[in-house]
């Protein structure tokens, strides 16, 4: 399906991204950290959307374009999650000790923050995928998705034909849409709980 598709790829490049990001901010010096955040602040600040439909309008909806960006304007959000976990790690007695020991920011980043930041990663992620599968929808819902793709925007869409004599054709992937959108609720909150 091209709704989970696109939002896969978008969540996978914005965690790279804010991880990447995050990490540089929280282990660097205090002026990457404040370049690295006003960064994300500038990109925090574009309409994702807004961004996607002029992408659309230029260069065409396909779902390579829709993905980057979607991928490339959340990942903001992945990046002050790691950068404040990694912030409120960085005084524990494991991380001093790595640091006493001569491990340089790679292997303290790879070996002791990763495993630490996995579940407020994974959180924001599911956050990020339910963000990029309701854009997806919507925008191939108005028309400027990849028309060549089966989108459950698309279809909902069309089904909005035969609202009057086919009510289903439009409520399956409306459905579908709540459903994964519900889904990703619990399991962010089951996470964090």
């Amino acid at each position: 399906m091209t709704s989970l598709t696109v939002a896969s790829v978008a969540t996978i490049l914005a965690l790279l991204l804010g991880l990447a990001f995050g990490l540089l901010a929280g282990l660097g010096s205090g002026m990457v950290d404040e370049l690295s955040m006003r960064l994300a602040e500038v990109v925090a600040s574009l309409p994702a959307l807004l961004v996607a439909v002029l992408v659309a309008a230029l260069f065409g909806g396909s779902t390579t374009n829709l993905a980057l960006v979607l991928g490339l304007t959340r990942w903001p959000v992945v990046a002050r999650i790691v950068r404040g976990e990694v912030q409120a790690l960085l005084g524990r007695e494991f991380l001093r000790a790595a640091w006493a020991l001569g491990a340089g920011p790679v292997h303290v980043a790879r070996r002791h923050l990763l495993p630490h930041l996995l579940g407020p990663v994974t959180a924001a992620g599911a956050i990020v995928f339910g963000g990029a599968v309701v854009a997806e929808a919507s925008l191939a819902f108005i028309g400027l998705g990849d028309p060549a793709a089966t989108s459950w925007g698309q279809m909902a869409a069309t089904g909005f034909a035969l609202a009057g004599r086919a009510w289903w054709v439009w409520a399956a992937p409306t459905a579908a849409l709540v459903l994964v959108s519900a889904l990703l609720a619990l399991a962010v909150e089951r996470n964090s709980a």
